[in-house]
Order: C-alpha cells, then sequence, then structure tokens
C-alpha cells in the first residue's frame, strides 16, 4: 500500500485539473532600472487576467534569464515582489558579491482560492544596499544580439 502525501494548502493533484491561463515570451528589448531603496513596480510585468471558476490553487511563474546587478561597492542586495490581487506571494532577496554581475532569475508564487473574476499580478522591486538593478539586464552590445532571441517568461497556472 502506498501512502500519498498532499500539503493542505496545494490541490490533490489527483483529484484537479490543470489549466494554463496565461502565458507570454517579453523580449529583451527594454530594461526598468531600480536605484530606489522603496518598492517600484516593473511595469512589463503587470499583468491582467481573468478566470470564469473559482481555483483551488493559482501559481505564478516568472523566468527571467538575466538579472543584472550594478555597483561598485564590495556587495550588493535588491529585493523582490509578486504580488496577485496586491496580496504578496512570493518574497525574494537577490544578492551579488561581484560587479556588474548577471544572474537567471526563477520566481514563482502561490494563492489558494482565487475567485472567478478579473485579477492582476505585479511585480515590484528595490535595493536594499549599494548599485541598482536592471530587471531584465539589457545591453545592445551584448546578450541581446544572440540569436536565437532571448525571452522571459511568465506563466499562469490555474488549478480547479
Amino acid at each position: 500500500m502506498t501512502d500519498n502525501f498532499f500539503c493542505s494548502s496545494a490541490p490533490n493533484p489527483m483529484s484537479t485539473t490543470m489549466k494554463i491561463i496565461h502565458f507570454e515570451r517579453i523580449n529583451f528589448d527594454n530594461s526598468v532600472e531600480i536605484k530606489s531603496t522603496y518598492l517600484q513596480e516593473v511595469p512589463w510585468c503587470q499583468k491582467k487576467f481573468y478566470t470564469d471558476k473559482e481555483l483551488s490553487l493559482c501559481t505564478v511563474n516568472i523566468n527571467i534569464p538575466y538579472v543584472g546587478n550594478i555597483h561598485d561597492q564590495d556587495w550588493t542586495q535588491s529585493k523582490i515582489v509578486l504580488y496577485l490581487d496586491e496580496e504578496p506571494i512570493y518574497t525574494g532577496m537577490i544578492n551579488s558579491h561581484t560587479m556588474n554581475r548577471l544572474s537567471p532569475l526563477f520566481i514563482s508564487g502561490d494563492k489558494t482560492y482565487l475567485k472567478p473574476g478579473n485579477h492582476t499580478i505585479s511585480l515590484k522591486a528595490c535595493v536594499i544596499k549599494g548599485g541598482n538593478l536592471n530587471i531584465p539586464h539589457f545591453n545592445r552590445d551584448c546578450l541581446e544580439l544572440i540569436e536565437p532571441k532571448i525571452f522571459a517568461s511568465i506563466k499562469i497556472l490555474g488549478f480547479y
């Protein structure tokens, strides 16, 4: 006999249906530079979506292949917060000990029991210490000329 264990906040995968509510590839053609110590909106990441049924779980995944931490000090630290309907569903820190470091950023946040209707996701960021943060990193003389093109992506999954 096999025992199945499930987190109480997650739906049972044996009895739910998953649906991709929104998927978007975002070309690297601009960058948001964050210098503020206060959370700032990352405009390209604000997305509206609609669900016609109540979701037992909504998962938001954001993949940004290159995020730039630019600084002239020993290290820099930045904060990233993902919101669903103005409620934080992910909070993370980016620490960089090397100058001009490019690093991938994968964010995943969940919200249980999402009511039917219109919803909004948004991403905010700030620099806690030193330098600035570029989301995504954008430099025409660097990665963006590589073929095939590099994309960020946003995927919203719903579980019924």
